[in-house]
């Protein structure tokens, strides 16, 4: 689990709203009825990591509604873009040796650059069909065959239509994404008061705030929880490395946290064992730990680094 150890709830990121949520909803239920948390947090607790999931996947879905439309439009616009330039072309090759011709093609729209933007290309089309629709009610040949008029059109017609779903797409995924920032911002208030009842009932430095997604405060020498771990070693290779400490008189269990700048720290391993082998990605990685018993957790060890030696195939 990756979170925010000062309990600054507000600064929470997605990920780490998760987790808390995840240990909120198991426990919530049985310690919350032992530390005096009020029924309406309790119920909220009892579903608020599936309320959370349910907002992310909302989120993602729409999200990548919202890309598909948008990829859809960008891809119509190229279509609308490739169909008049030909259009010019085929245009200025019909009009321009005929009499007047270079102010036909201006009527037409057909001399300078093809536009490239949606309003670009759709004033290009309006202006091509009223000038096209002048010419055929006055017998004037020199027009393109009708259905490459109405190709033109009708290309024009779906780029818009495509535009307004995807503005409609975007729409609802920022709704979607409006909703989960609210519920961030909600979260980071009942994990406020959750954590300020279970610590005024518990203390600080109880260990079962860390079953409610909360990080307990590591308690001065003297206070009962166990020694700081000594004997920090890694050692292994790419394919299996072990990290290990000294057995910790009175601890019960040990919290092992790794580090890939030395600034932000995940947890690797949480259980009885002091030691632990896995298999880590390549490049070097720093490594603490502490032990833990009723009375709380004990200090950080001391930093460890290691990068794992390749092993050859």
């Amino acid at each position: 689990m990756a979170w925010d150890e000062q309990n600054n709830f507000a600064n929470d990121t997605l990920p780490e709203v998760s987790d808390r949520s995840s240990l909120m909803q198991v426990n919530i239920t049985a310690l919350g009825a032992t530390y005096g948390v009020p029924e309406v947090l309790q119920t909220w607790g009892s579903t608020c990591s599936t309320v959370l999931r349910e907002a992310i996947a909302t989120a993602n879905v729409e999200k990548g509604e919202k890309d598909v439309a948008y990829e859809q439009y960008q891809f119509k616009v190229d279509d609308a873009h490739e169909l008049s330039v030909n259009i010019k072309a085929a245009t200025i090759a019909l009009v321009r040796d005929s009499e007047n011709g270079m102010e036909l093609l201006d009527e037409y729209g057909a001399t300078g650059e093809t536009p490239r933007t949606r309003m670009g290309l759709q004033a290009f089309t309006d202006r091509y069909k009223k000038t096209y629709d002048r010419l055929v009610l006055a017998s004037d040949a020199r027009v393109l065959p009708d259905p490459v008029v109405a190709l033109l059109v009708s290309t024009c017609a779906d780029m818009i239509k495509l535009w307004h779903y995807a503005q409609v797409e975007r729409q609802e995924s920022a709704t979607a994404y409006d909703t989960l920032h609210a519920l961030q911002k909600e979260y980071a208030q009942k994990f406020r008061a959750i954590y300020t009842i279970v610590v005024i009932m518990a203390g600080k430095y109880s260990p079962d705030l860390l079953l409610l997604g909360f990080a307990p405060a590591t308690p001065p020498p003297g206070h009962g929880q166990p020694g700081t771990p000594t004997g920090l070693m890694v050692q292994g290779t790419s394919y299996s490395t072990t990290v290990s400490c000294d057995e910790t008189d009175s601890a019960t269990s040990y919290q092992l946290k790794y580090s890939g700048d030395g600034e932000d720290w995940f947890e690797l391993y949480s259980g009885e064992q002091y030691t632990y082998t896995y298999n880590p990605p390549v490049g070097n990685r720093s490594y603490k730990v502490r032990a833990r018993n009723k009375n709380g957790f004990s200090g950080w060890s001391k930093v460890v680094e290691f990068e794992p030696p390749e092993v050859p195939l």
